[in-house]
């Protein structure tokens, strides 16, 4: 009886500690690392898309959102646990026949924006086709332009929450293969030069684009030189892009929101996430119910998306796609 009850003890004790540790791992995960002071995520625990392309998600769970809104989500309660799931990417700019697209010009390029179920766009030139982040992935694939990961890039006009307009402007910058799609405004840009250089700048209205192969808009930056912008208050989804101090890795970073699972984020906490998954400039992009991550699946033939957008896919002014060029012969 005494042998049995040691043994029942010490089984009590080795599920606690079990527990202890499963239960450290698991806040780890969730609350352990972020942008609040805790050292910066660590790659090599990620998951290879394919090589040079690092993936991973992350959970925070925060006790409430006290001084926060989040517009479109009508059950977000400021005094209840917030939560934030995250996806992040690391592009390793340097690997060898990597390449990236951006979304191209429409066939009715330059031509005056019809008006479009009683909008009157007189102010507005036809730049870009509008598609959801999946069908750009599938219609480059189509083109013979093999897109293994897509993402959403730069906003747009006109724009009216529920009406779908077929095309786009006003998106800043926006360069695709070489390729002006629409001029430059005074916003800062992911800028790839044709010589394989990448920076995050913007480039004057009156700049010589020749020689950039592709750019893409954000509305602003929300790291600069490794400082986050200032503190905002409003949730929404977010996309954002980073580069690293010396240009080498591209960083993506996606916030699902207006949703239970997740409530979003503000444009510094877009910072601040960038800054923990090696950024040391970046971008805030286009988010809301834009914020879309798709990913070419070999093993089933179809383009899948990877993260939560809201309300549905939406179709964007501007998407960028990354590929391999094929090997010389």
């Amino acid at each position: 009886m005494i042998a049995e009850g040691w043994r029942h003890l010490w089984t009590r004790v080795f599920l606690v500690l079990l527990c202890s540790v499963f239960g450290l791992i698991f806040e780890t995960r969730v609350c352990g690392q972020g942008p609040d002071g805790e050292a910066n995520f660590d790659w090599t625990t990620s998951r290879q898309l394919v090589p040079g392309i690092q993936y991973t998600t992350l959970e925070r769970e925060y006790p409430n959102a006290v001084g926060l809104t989040c517009p479109s989500f009508l059950f977000f309660n400021a005094q209840a646990p917030r939560k934030l799931q995250l996806y992040a990417v690391r592009v390793d700019t340097q690997t060898p026949r990597l390449k990236f697209v951006a979304t191209g010009r429409a066939a009715e390029w330059g031509q005056p924006m019809p008006d479009f179920q009683e909008q009157v766009l007189r102010e507005f030139t036809i730049r870009t086709q509008r598609q959801t982040t999946r069908a750009f992935l599938k219609e480059q694939r189509e083109r013979g332009i093999p897109v293994l990961l897509a993402i959403n890039a730069a906003p747009w006009s006109p724009f009216q929450s529920g009406i779908t307009h077929p095309f786009a402007d006003k998106m800043g910058l926006a360069i695709s293969q070489g390729e002006l799609v629409c001029p430059a405004d005074g916003r800062p840009s992911l800028v790839i030069t044709k010589d394989g250089k990448f920076d995050l700048k913007v480039v004057p209205n009156d700049a010589d684009w020749e020689s950039i192969e592709l750019a893409v808009t954000g509305f602003s930056f929300c790291l600069t030189d490794g400082k986050p912008s200032e503190v905002d208050t409003t949730l929404h989804p977010r996309t954002g892009f980073g580069l690293c101090r010396d240009k080498r890795y591209l960083i993506f970073l996606l916030c699902d929101g207006r949703q239970a699972a997740s409530q979003g984020a503000t444009v510094d906490e877009v910072g601040r996430w960038l800054k923990h998954f090696g950024a040391h400039n970046g971008l805030n992009m286009d988010g809301g119910g834009s914020t879309t991550l798709v990913q070419w699946d070999e093993s089933q033939d179809r383009a899948q998306i990877l993260n939560r957008p809201a309300h549905g896919e939406r179709a964007n002014g501007n998407n960028l796609g990354i590929y391999f060029s094929p090997e010389s012969p």
